[in-house]
């Protein structure tokens, strides 16, 4: 999965980041037959936004709308809310993204997971 995730630009926007994660993550679903899928998020917001039908007026409604387009084509999706601690490999892995390359790891993810 690594070798197929996308680099998203740093912003100072804590849900714009969930957003276009959740975004980035439906596109690979859609990328391994759409089935099976566990999206998991720590902003409530966001998730709850994704699960509902109507088109969302927010600053980020136009994308949070466009996400949810990209999702409902994700056959047996399953969106959560997960605490923050709950996020910590993510929460680790974003840091990191920040300072150094990740590189590619196919089979075994490195030692400080």
């Amino acid at each position: 999965m690594a070798s197929i995730s996308n680099r998203i630009t740093v912003t100072p926007a804590a849900k714009l980041a969930e957003i276009l994660a959740s975004r980035e993550a439906s596109l690979i679903a859609q990328r391994f037959n759409n089935t099976g899928v566990i999206l998991e998020g720590d902003d409530a917001g966001v998730i709850k936004t994704l699960r509902e039908d109507e088109n969302n007026l927010s600053t980020f409604g136009n994308l949070l709308d466009k996400v949810k387009s990209s999702v409902q084509h994700v056959c047996n999706l399953e969106l959560n809310w997960v605490n923050k601690q709950s996020n910590m490999v993510v929460y680790i892995l974003a840091q990191l993204a920040k300072v150094q390359s990740l590189g590619n790891w196919d089979d075994y993810p490195p030692d400080f997971l």
